[in-house]
């Protein structure tokens, strides 16, 4: 546990950090969020030479405040994982339980999903073992034939990419967007999410499966409550933290997004889309990363396995809505009839951390459909049994 405000047994008052007038100090520390992450404030407060206390200040209060979040995302293909992008209508009965349903289905890869309006369909994201998309083709089937699913398709992925909020086009002082549409530039750095594929190397084990997880739900735990929340020593967590999480790059990247907060704490100033391109050849494919590596308001990138789909997400805020489909429009002459763009429900998403009960210590992953199947039979029987046959 982190000692505040506490040294050699005397308690002494800590007072509110002081509120920078320009904005430069959060926009340091986002920065310095997305190369090493929220936890450690005193390495934060290394890289930027902020105060550690106003550092942990800002992060806990001023970020939040200003619409500012962050996420953890794990590297699936070194952990032996293999991303699908799935489209999915639920038969009406089961939408009725939609939520329960995907609880259960996240035990088994599930790691995202979101409702698209008006046509209710939901889209997202698996991650399950190599080898294994049979058995979850296997199981989508009998969802099918039992009258959960009323029909769905599933899409291997070859890469996908997060990205952060863009920091160059944010005003952290006002705590809104300021750039030019004429004047887009593509990331400084962009991502390479093939290099990152060939770099895959091996499993991970059940330690690293344990602390991904506990950063994901939380990427402000300290590693001694890490410790704590899996029940392992301190010591061999910061262990395979450091050696293997870090040092192997199972951990990819920290995603910092922005959503204004709305009145009441609603949360509908941004407007999430998914957009899915096909794609003709290398140089479609070039033009689609150029476009949304120029975006501010891209999310993710992928390319599907064969190729021939790129399908990307986005959060766009509500008073940049229309511009942004003139800018997607005007950018994309040659692959318009290419695309189709969804938006989706910000009040219907859920989001998962990696499937950390699907690996076995000292075996690896399994895919193991059979209880889960058996748990969404109960759960539904009730509502399935009112159809008439």
């Amino acid at each position: 546990m982190e000692n505040k405000g506490v040294r050699r047994g005397t308690v002494i008052e800590v007072q509110e950090p002081r509120i920078d007038e320009d904005g430069s100090e959060i926009e340091n520390i986002v920065l310095a969020i997305k190369a090493v992450g929220p936890r450690n404030c005193a390495l934060i407060s290394r890289m930027t030479g902020i105060p550690t206390e106003t550092v942990r200040y800002k992060i806990k209060t001023q970020l939040t405040k200003k619409g500012i979040w962050f996420t953890a995302r794990a590297d699936t293909e070194r952990l032996g994982l293999v991303n699908y992008w799935f489209t999915m209508k639920l038969t009406s009965e089961a939408t009725k339980s939609a939520s329960q349903i995907f609880d259960e289905l996240s035990e088994i890869g599930l790691t995202y999903v979101a409702r698209s309006i008006p046509d209710g369909e939901y889209i997202g994201l698996w991650a399950i073992p190599r080898g294994a998309e049979h058995r979850l083709s296997e199981l989508l089937n009998k969802l099918e034939d039992i009258g959960i699913v009323e029909r769905y398709r599933l899409v291997e992925l070859s890469w996908l990419q997060n990205t952060s909020l863009r920091h160059d086009y944010y005003d952290f002082n006002n705590g809104r967007w300021n750039f030019d549409w004429d004047h887009l530039k593509p990331m400084e750095i962009q991502p390479n999410p093939e290099q990152t594929q060939q770099l895959a190397n091996g499993v991970p084990d059940w330690y690293d499966v344990k602390i991904l997880k506990e950063i994901q739900k939380n990427p402000m735990a300290s590693l001694v409550d890490i410790a704590k929340n899996i029940g392992r020593e301190p010591k061999v967590v910061r262990y395979h933290y450091t050696r293997h999480v870090v040092k192997k790059g199972l951990l990819s990247n920290y995603v910092v997004h922005w959503e204004a907060p709305g009145e009441d704490g609603e949360r509908d100033t941004m407007i999430p889309m998914f957009v899915e391109i096909r794609i003709k050849d290398a140089e479609g494919l070039d033009m689609v990363k150029e476009i949304f590596y120029k975006l501010p308001f891209t999310w993710f990138i992928s390319l599907s396995k064969d190729g021939r789909t790129s399908v990307c997400c986005l959060g766009i805020p509500s008073n940049q809505y229309t511009k942004t489909l003139r800018f997607l429009m005007n950018s994309l002459p040659d692959l318009r009839n290419g695309a189709e763009m969804r938006v989706f429900d910000r009040q219907e998403i859920l989001s998962y951390t990696i499937p950390h009960n699907m690996f076995r210590e000292n075996v690896g992953w399994l895919f193991e459909a059979s209880p889960i199947m058996k748990k969404l039979l109960s759960l539904v029987k009730p509502i399935l049994s009112q159809i008439p046959k």
